[in-house]
């Protein structure tokens, strides 16, 4: 068995308890929440945090209904169980309210006259409390009355300056139907297109005639005349022009080139020269192995006069048929060598 809130299992250091309200099995640990169980008559209790949040919301709800919140009163706070009982003195106050007093001109009918007795003090606190009772009751009274929707959407029209209509129905959004037949949506159509292409030549005018603005305004800053003709501007056919140029020159370059390499004689692999593989006397070449610095013994062709060992000629060549087909000659070191070259 394990623990229902943390999951630790129970042993010989983690004992085994039960939540007094809901009865599941919990350890010490997540039983430290005292609360009063109503099971248990109201004793204070160590309870889990489920229903540590239960009973506090209960207990909550149950103070709410004790106390009313007085927001608009002097006074903060007003139970019903401090509340003094009715005296005789305040009947005056009780009978001033059933005559339906505005609340405005209840501090004037309440206050006494100059030939008081000497209790005015506790005439005056009994008014008070009495003023206070019956403004709760007249505030607990009244009731908000929640809007409707119709409601709320006339007031939206009414702000947003749309018409309104009472027979508005949620259906009539989502299953909509066109009611137009084959003609009338050809003509639409066709509007549209009509509008579209309108919209087209209006933006493609006006970014002409801003073209045309900037160049007039450049011209004029260079002090070169302006053209007054309306259209398309000389820059622009010249630039037009220049481009058409500049293509056909290019094609004539690339088209020269393909006939001058048409022309070029055809060599074979085979006609190629072999590689002059007798080094010049001015220059010196080591008679070293290309790979591990060995006395080299053999002078490959195929791999561009390079010099090998034997077991490195053998390593590199054996293995691939394309450098098996390597002609090789047999290398020995020249007699006047110097190899002091420091």
């Amino acid at each position: 068995m394990s623990c229902f809130g943390c999951g630790r299992k129970y042993g010989l250091f983690c004992k085994e308890y039960g939540c007094p309200n809901c009865g599941y099995s919990y350890c010490s640990k997540c039983l430290k929440r005292p609360m009063p169980v109503p099971r248990h008559s109201g004793k204070e209790l160590n309870v889990c945090l489920i229903c540590y949040d239960k009973l506090s919301k209960l207990q909550a709800s149950a103070d709410a209904e004790k106390v009313i919140d007085c927001e608009a009163l002097p006074g903060v706070l007003v139970t019903k169980i401090n509340l003094p009982p009715p005296s005789k003195s305040s009947e005056g106050a009780d009978a001033l309210f059933n005559d339906s007093l505005p609340v405005e001109e209840l501090p004037q009918a309440l206050v006494p006259s100059s030939s008081s007795s000497p209790h005015s003090k506790d005439h005056k606190d009994h008014i008070d409390e009495n003023l206070d009772s019956e403004l709760t009751k007249r505030m607990q009274d009244y009731k908000r009355v929640d809007a409707t929707d119709d409601e709320i959407r006339a007031r939206l029209a009414n702000l947003t300056g749309m018409p309104h209509t009472k027979s508005y129905d949620k259906k009539n959004l989502l299953l909509s139907t066109d009611q137009r037949n084959d003609e009338e949506k050809m003509r639409d159509l066709l509007e549209q297109f009509v509008e579209e292409t309108q919209l087209d030549q209006n933006i493609s005018r006006q970014r002409d005639d801003s073209i045309s603005d900037i160049e007039r305004r450049l011209r004029a800053l260079r002090d070169t005349p302006v053209d007054s003709d309306a259209g398309p501007s000389r820059s622009q056919v010249g630039g037009a022009v220049d481009n058409e140029e500049d293509d056909e020159l290019l094609l004539q370059n690339i088209l020269k080139k393909y006939v001058a390499e048409s022309r070029l004689p055809e060599t074979s692999e085979n006609e190629i020269s072999p590689i002059n593989t007798e080094s010049p006397g001015n220059t010196e070449e080591l008679p070293w192995c290309n790979i591990c610095n060995e006395d080299a013994d053999f002078r490959c062709h195929g791999c561009g006069g390079e010099l090998f060992c034997t077991l490195c000629y053998k390593e590199c060549h054996d293995d691939d048929e394309e450098y098996r087909a390597h002609v090789r000659e047999k290398y020995s070191a020249p007699p006047k060598l110097k190899e002091n070259h420091f």
